[in-house]
């Protein structure tokens, strides 16, 4: 028997050896390879679908600027005329706080903390040549008291919306060491 088993060893060899050789690559190719290209081929894909999204956006910001541009072009010199009388010069900003102020009063609240940001040429957000005007951003941060509910809440900033038309709301978040919430702020001056 053993002579055999030899005998079909050295006829053999070439195709045994040949046969184990395959098993163990196709064994290798199934157990790590084939895995690794998987996931070769799946980071491919989501960077490919990432790069299309990140297309698509910055298409779409580049749609939006150039209907801006067109807008921009449109604005005639009376209109511009007409922002610089309404924006406030940066000496009329005490009043503007103080006009912020008597609107808080008025509406039954506190205010508790009053931050505003510098006053610097830094900030410039427009500059029109002809009229010889910059608009400015100045940003304000307040802290108001005496907001007890949604519903006041959303009264006191609909009625800001309406009465303080040149200041936007940036953001807004509640002060629980204060009790109060806390507004952030932004107007324009020239």
């Amino acid at each position: 028997m053993s002579r055999k088993i030899i005998f079909f060893f050295n006829k053999y060899y070439l195709v045994i050896l040949i046969v184990v050789v395959l098993a163990i690559l196709g064994t290798g190719y199934l157990l790590f390879i084939q895995n690794k290209i998987a996931e070769i081929q799946k980071v491919g894909t989501l960077d490919l679908e990432s790069k299309l999204n990140s297309k698509t956006i910055v298409q779409s910001n580049l749609d939006k600027l150039i209907e801006l541009d067109e807008n921009y072009s449109k604005i005639t010199q009376d209109e511009l005329y007409k922002l610089s009388k309404v924006l406030p010069k940066k000496s009329e900003i005490p009043f503007l706080l103080v006009e912020l102020d008597r609107f808080i009063t008025e509406n039954g609240l506190t205010l508790v903390t009053l931050d505003i940001g510098p006053l610097s040429g830094e900030d410039d957000i427009a500059k029109d040549t002809v009229l010889g005007t910059t608009v400015k951003e100045l940003n304000i941060s307040l802290s108001v008291d005496g907001i007890e509910s949604y519903f006041e809440l959303k009264t006191f900033l609909q009625l800001m919306s309406e009465q303080l038309p040149l200041i936007e709301l940036s953001s807004l978040n509640y002060v629980n060491e204060l009790s109060a919430f806390s507004l952030n702020l932004t107007t324009y001056y020239q």
